[in-house]
């Protein structure tokens, strides 16, 4: 990664950028960093974006932050410019099909990580969204970085119960070696092999020969 520019270090009472108004009031004319969150901008340690964004503004970074964009078109994600290392992305602090939808694939009607607990200020599988909105933005030469709990193993997890794309489930996990399933889901012990003698049965138990 480039070394930083160094500039004097901000007031910490002062919102990381938003817009290029705010970027103009600190000087800026670019961006180091960008970050997309489908969470308000909130700046407190329980909103990732705010957390990432203050590490790298106190390593000498220059950032910005865009929250919950338009994603009908690429203009907003593009508001400040391209960043001149990469544009960062989270859906932000739940994955975004847990965000929209019950466990019975019911839509929600709020969102506790948007201002007034309104919903749809999202778009499902956010951080897919994002990134093509991105790249329609900036093109291919913008590195995008992707984070949060929607980027990692937490998809293999609601995949399968928020659309209709065959995912990994304990149902449809492949059975262990030597055991066969059977149409009800249950496995059993393989059948002997040819030539294999049974074991002995015990006195009296089951199998055993009883007296003429």
């Amino acid at each position: 990664m480039t070394a930083p520019r160094r500039t004097p270090p901000a007031d910490p009472a002062r919102f990381l950028p938003t817009t290029r108004a705010e970027m103009a009031a600190r000087g800026w004319s670019e961006l180091d960093v960008l970050l997309v969150t489908g969470d308000a901008y909130v700046d407190h340690p329980s909103f990732g974006a705010a957390v990432i964004g203050r590490v790298l503004e106190a390593q000498g970074f220059r950032v910005g932050v865009v929250a919950q964009p338009d994603w009908s078109a690429p203009a907003d994600v593009a508001r400040m410019g391209r960043p001149r290392l990469f544009a960062g992305v989270t859906s932000g602090a739940m994955d975004s099909m847990v965000n929209h939808y019950t466990a019975h694939k019911r839509r929600r009607s709020d969102d506790a990580y948007t201002p007034g607990g309104a919903a749809g200020r999202r778009p499902d599988r956010a951080a897919t969204v994002y990134t093509r909105l991105l790249r329609a933005a900036f093109g291919a030469t913008t590195p995008v970085v992707l984070g949060g709990v929607e980027a990692s193993l937490r998809r293999l997890g609601s995949s399968p119960a928020t659309s209709s794309t065959p995912g990994l489930t304990a149902a449809s996990a492949p059975p262990r070696p030597g055991r066969r399933r059977r149409r009800g889901g249950a496995a059993r012990a393989p059948a002997p092999t040819r030539g294999a003698t049974a074991p002995p049965a015990r006195r009296g138990g089951p199998g055993a020969r009883r007296p003429r």
